[in-house]
């Protein structure tokens, strides 16, 4: 029976060098401290935010906490994979690992390319970085013919590219591949271990994206932390313990609405302001959705008046929907939509000038004039009478 720690999405640089800190020391290398058994432990991808200088407290963020790693590593005999995750977050700084962990003689190895190997001559692993290329069959053809006991991966599966593309705490790059789930899971005996997707997702009992282990953002309001896997080769059966981040900073969702379109500004502040004190808890930040209704009267000085109240809070992003604003753009939109298909000759950049004109002026006055009209109307040399 194997024991694996799978963790992804850390993004050192995204928060305030000591929470970061305190969180993967308590919540994560403590809670490994206290797994009896441990072999793999597993870093999918994205260890970094964006690039950090070396003398910045990020730095030593990352430094103490691969000490640490390392240390727990060596203590439970265990090893360290990682792989590469998106070219913006991670870069080339996973080459700052190598020269932390060899002080402990720990195995770690670091794939920044499509990879596989056979651990204690039992354990056959593929990892797949996020790489970039133009034909992603050819790309991985010699891999996908294997079968695994694991797969380790960063991106995405047909069934997440929604999720990537809409989630506000991470860059999706458009040219990267969209791995298919049915193949994977053909070639795969064990759990899927994967990381770019921030919220905890578990596709088919098969994939299991551990999400990002720290929250930064609203929209991810699901539970942060890792998984601890177990996988039996003899048979094939795994399990999957998923172990809360108990400190991750704590992000709130409100939507409210203008209850009557009579009221005055005042009372509306009043209303809004008493109802969010009724339901503010500390240590959470809140991002308050008010929706104007298009038929209140007053909307600029209602929004004046909320913002200068709820502006001075460190704790809450205010944000104001003018649904009468909001209409008149739906409106627009609409007409534009309208026009651009009634002038979809005359906008079509590949018409010529003449067809152009004769499009428009039969769209304009219902008049049909023949190209060739046109064309003398535009280019044949105009007589003057009387010159020589």
């Amino acid at each position: 029976m194997y024991y694996i720690a799978h963790i992804a999405d850390v993004h050192i640089g995204a928060m305030k060098s000591q929470k970061e800190e305190e969180q993967l020391k308590i919540q994560f290398i403590d809670k490994l401290k206290d797994i009896p058994k441990l072999d793999l432990i597993i870093i999918a991808g994205d260890l970094f935010h964006t690039k950090i200088l070396i003398n910045s407290g990020h730095f030593k963020v990352f430094t103490n906490f691969f000490k640490d790693l390392a240390n727990v590593a060596k203590e439970k005999n265990a090893k360290i994979r990682i792989i590469k995750g998106t070219e913006s977050h991670d870069y080339r700084q996973l080459e700052y690992i190598k020269p932390i962990v060899d002080e402990f003689s720990v195995d770690c190895k670091i794939f920044h390319t499509v990879g596989k190997e056979i651990i204690d001559e039992k354990l056959n692993v593929l990892y797949i970085p996020e790489e970039y290329m133009e034909d992603k069959d050819e790309f991985y053809k010699e891999f996908m013919n294997d079968t695994y006991d694991l797969i380790v991966f960063h991106g995405v599966v047909t069934e997440t590219c929604f999720q990537a593309k809409n989630q506000e705490s991470a860059i999706t790059m458009s040219k990267a591949p969209v791995l298919d789930t049915k193949k994977l899971m053909e070639i795969c005996h064990g759990p899927i271990l994967a990381g770019h997707i921030h919220a905890r997702t578990n596709i088919k009992e098969a994939i299991f994206y551990s999400g990002s282990f720290f929250r930064w953002c609203f929209g991810e309001e699901e539970k942060k932390g890792f998984y601890i896997h177990s996988y039996n080769e003899e048979d094939y059966s795994y399990t999957n313990e998923f172990i809360e981040n108990e400190m991750a900073d704590k992000y709130k969702t409100i939507a409210m609405s203008l209850g009557g379109t009579d009221k005055e500004v005042p009372l509306i502040v009043d209303e809004m302001v008493q109802t969010f004190l009724a339901l503010e808890e500390e240590n959470v930040k809140y991002r308050l959705i008010y929706n104007i209704p298009e038929t209140y009267d007053k909307p600029e000085l209602l929004t004046k008046t909320l913002t200068e109240f709820f502006g001075k809070r460190e704790n809450v992003k205010l944000i104001i929907r003018n649904n009468a604003k909001i209409l008149d753009k739906v409106k627009n939109d609409e007409k534009i939509k309208i026009l651009r298909g009634k002038y979809a000759k005359v906008l079509d950049r590949n018409a010529t000038l003449e067809e152009k004109i004769q499009a428009f002026i039969k769209i304009k006055y219902g008049k049909h004039i023949e190209l060739n009209r046109i064309i003398d109307y535009l280019y044949k040399p105009i007589s003057i009478e009387g010159d020589s």
